[in-house]
């Protein structure tokens, strides 16, 4: 039997995309809704922007009310 370590990866990343994708659409639908700024940063695993470019932690995507570019208090 061949391995299916190959095909499981290929279906992990696809997973990663089509997420990311949607997230991606789902921020642009809400920016033009609330006609605010909607920002998505590489997450830091403490709930806030990292200030490194490495997303497999995962991402942060919010409304952000003030400006700073950061996830902060009223934030949404």
């Amino acid at each position: 039997v061949p391995s299916l370590t190959g095909l499981v990866r290929q279906w992990q990343r696809d997973a990663a995309v089509n997420t990311l994708a949607g997230d991606v659409r789902h921020a642009r639908s809400v920016a033009a809704r609330v006609s605010r700024a909607v920002v998505m940063c590489a997450q830091d695993g403490r709930g806030a922007c990292s200030r490194r470019n490495d997303w497999a932690p995962g991402w942060l995507t919010f409304v952000d009310f003030n400006g700073n570019g950061r996830f902060d208090a009223g934030d949404s």
